[in-house]
């Protein structure tokens, strides 16, 4: 099934994301980075048939979907972006943020959603300079899958208006860090 090539769609929400974030703009930065690993995914998707298994599904139905499957399809790529330089130096960023939940929580407030408080702690310990510095094809494939997690709590917790249980107003201060994380995910689907 050829879906309408939703590639250059999602390079420009790219790219006003990557404006947005330099500007300073981190909620318009995540919003714009998560419509296009939305578009990204959805091609993705749709190019390897996965939406004929999706059919009388709701729209988010259809998001989480996507973006679960294109992660999966993407780990290694993924993986790959997370290990080099540049993903070194913004997943240790995102690792050494404060969240004062206290020591259950780490890099993002999660209160109340055993989903991403799992995620986020997944992550953590994968990041850790201390982790093997090779990572099993489940770690690799579990790695996306929760990244993908994170990015669509992120996304409904502040679309519907909640704070990540971030007292102060920090939410800003999670998206500057965890932005640059979602922009080099979205480059490694767009490119497929």
């Amino acid at each position: 099934m050829q879906l309408f090539d939703r590639s250059s769609f999602a390079r420009q929400w790219l790219r006003d994301a990557l404006s947005q974030q330099e500007e300073r703009r981190v909620f318009s930065a995540f919003f714009s980075g998560y419509v296009a690993l939305v578009a990204a995914s959805c091609q993705m998707a749709g190019d390897h048939g996965q939406f004929r298994q999706y059919e009388n599904r709701n729209d988010e139905s259809l998001e989480r979907l996507a973006i679960s499957f294109a992660m999966k399809e993407r780990s290694v790529e993924i993986d790959n972006f997370i290990t080099s330089e540049v993903g070194k130096r913004v997943t240790a960023s995102l690792r050494i943020r404060e969240v004062p939940e206290g020591e259950k929580f780490k890099m993002i407030g999660s209160r109340l959603d055993d989903d991403l408080t799992t995620a986020a702690l997944f992550l953590f310990d994968l990041w850790s300079p201390f982790a093997f510095s090779t990572k099993s094809q489940d770690e690799i494939r579990d790695q996306a899958k929760h990244l993908g997690l994170v990015f669509r709590k992120i996304r409904n917790r502040l679309f519907h208006g909640e704070k990540m249980n971030d007292p102060n107003g920090t939410d800003a201060d999670l998206l500057q860090h965890l932005n640059p994380i979602l922009f080099g995910v979205v480059k490694v689907l767009v490119v497929h």
